[in-house]
């Protein structure tokens, strides 16, 4: 056992509070993860419980790449886009192989307006491995990018993609069917097969009226750039065009 000093303290000291930090920014990535997400009955009181959190984390040592990315995503649904570009920025000048960090910075760009800039990000960004756990979410981004450019069939594939890896997310789902619905689209079997998948998962707790339209209703999406207002525009197209020929909820 090693013999107590200034410098022994010191040092133990600075573990415990890295690792407390870093279990503090664990606690507000969750919260803020579910509130985007809608998962686990998610509430604006995750938002305060994740801000609690991150104030927590950044006392013990703001040098923690994952307390700034959980920033980045509370200033996200805050609706303070810029102030989210800052935050993933300092997450990756502390760790620059951040997955995470890599793929919000392109959805912010996407909610930003700059579409194109949201698929250079990802092009730059270290590659995933398969089996990452946020795969499906380089990938969602990707057919969003596409689906703002109004390349159906990129989104199309690289939604389908997303959803591969990760099936739980309701919105990569919609903006899969209005993409096949805005394509004409909705006959062919993946289609359908959405649509099926879609009712069976996602009907209760997400219907086009009102629980989608008002998901577009938060403070990242007031007063949006037109870029984007007129990519939701488009989904909502879509999924109108769904509803109409193929009972979309």
């Amino acid at each position: 056992m090693a013999k107590l000093s200034p410098k022994h303290t010191f040092d133990k000291r600075r573990e415990f509070e890295r690792k407390a930090a870093e279990a503090c920014a664990e606690v507000a990535h969750v919260l803020i993860i579910d509130y985007l997400r809608g998962w686990n009955k998610a509430t604006k009181k995750n938002i305060r419980l994740a801000k609690k959190a991150l104030r927590k984390a950044y006392d013990l040592d703001p040098k923690v790449a994952l307390a700034h990315l959980a920033d980045g995503k509370i200033r996200e649904v805050e609706g303070d886009l810029k102030g989210e570009v800052e935050a993933l920025n300092e997450a990756l000048a502390i760790d620059k192989d951040l997955l995470d960090a890599h793929a919000h910075m392109a959805n912010a760009h996407i909610l930003l307006g700059d579409a194109k800039e949201a698929l250079a990000v990802l092009s730059k960004a270290p590659p995933p491995s398969r089996g990452d756990p946020e795969l499906g979410l380089f990938d969602w981004f990707k057919g969003r990018a596409y689906f703002h450019l109004k390349d159906y069939d990129q989104a199309i594939y690289w939604l389908q993609k997303s959803i591969d890896e990760r099936p739980t997310t309701w919105f990569s789902w919609a903006h899969l069917i209005s993409a096949y619905a805005l394509k004409g689209r909705l006959a062919q079997p993946e289609a359908k097969a959405a649509l099926t998948t879609y009712r069976k998962e996602f009907l209760k707790d997400w219907p086009l009226d009102p629980k989608i339209r008002n998901y577009y209703k938060q403070p990242k999406y007031n007063g949006a750039y037109s870029e984007l207002q007129a990519a939701l525009k488009e989904l909502f197209k879509g999924l109108e065009i769904a509803k109409e020929k193929a009972d979309f909820p």
